[in-house]
């Protein structure tokens, strides 16, 4: 199968499902280094982080949803395959394009649903905390809103690879590792 020439929009969407992704992988890291922070400070010197149970609650919902996307772009979401592997072709397009379907609608209307809640989170300047930390919870919620766009726009780009390229084996990265020996399982048949 030739290598397909991407758009310069596709190149900048996944760009930013990209970026989105790195954001949330540091943000792991920090959020590792405040709750390390906070249990020495704790056990050793008896003054703990103010605000870590805020900050790693709102953290953990902005790393989910800035690394959803880029998790289903790739094919790394867990799925079972014992009825799509045994349909040909055209079934694996349809049933993808029918699960897709249900996923985009359900994203979509995620992200429709959290955007008045995200909104009034920003313009009545919300938080969770009281005392030395107060956090913000609009980040949290303006992560939920653009994280579940992004996973509908995601399920209505793996439809128009279903039907355009072909493309419904949603683990080819993964497979093409495992077929070089790096996993040591092949997934292809």
């Amino acid at each position: 199968m030739e290598p397909v020439r991407k758009s310069p929009v596709r190149r900048a969407y996944e760009g930013l499902l990209t970026g989105l992704n790195v954001i949330g992988a540091i943000w792991t890291f920090i959020m590792m280094l405040i709750i390390v922070y906070d249990v020495v400070a704790r056990e050793f010197f008896n003054a703990p982080f103010a605000g870590t149970a805020e900050i790693i609650r709102n953290t953990i919902v902005i790393i989910l949803f800035f690394q959803i996307a880029h998790v289903l772009r790739k094919g790394h979401h867990i799925r079972t395959n014992v009825i799509y592997d045994r349909l040909p072709l055209k079934g694996k397009q349809i049933l993808l394009a029918l699960t897709c379907l249900l996923g985009a609608v359900l994203f979509g209307f995620m992200a429709y649903v959290s955007w008045e809640p995200a909104v009034d989170a920003l313009v009545n300047k919300h938080y969770e905390g009281e005392g030395a930390m107060r956090v913000p919870t609009f980040p949290a919620r303006f992560a939920i809103v653009i994280g579940s766009a992004l996973m509908c726009i995601q399920y209505l780009v793996m439809i128009f690879d279903a039907f355009r390229y072909r493309k419904v084996d949603m683990e080819e990265e993964a497979n093409i590792s495992s077929d070089s020996g790096i996993s040591g399982v092949s997934l292809k048949k």
